[in-house]
């Protein structure tokens, strides 16, 4: 939740802390990539958010998200996120 109390945030399932996938829309494609309705402390967050196949660890993740955003500094976390095959391990 943000401060103004909308749901936000959850694109990886070890992320989720008080939220809750509440329905997948999209399968994984070819990049494990899926798209799901999510709910934060009860709260549905519009739009629904893109999640990433399980890889492991929430550390292993965010370590390999570290590594990817910083050989592309320029881009966004969402452009980054969406590169073909960019979080599989």
């Amino acid at each position: 939740m943000n401060r103004r109390q909308k749901a936000v945030g959850y694109h990886h399932e070890s992320m989720m802390g008080g939220g809750k996938i509440v329905e997948v829309i999209d399968p994984p494609d070819s990049r494990g990539i899926y798209r799901a309705k999510v709910s934060v402390n009860g709260i549905e967050k519009i739009p629904v958010s893109t999640f990433f196949q399980r890889i492991g660890t929430e550390l292993k993740f965010l370590m390999q998200l570290t590594k990817l955003m910083k050989i592309n500094a320029l881009l966004t976390v969402n452009q980054v996120y969406m590169q073909e095959g960019l979080l599989r391990v």
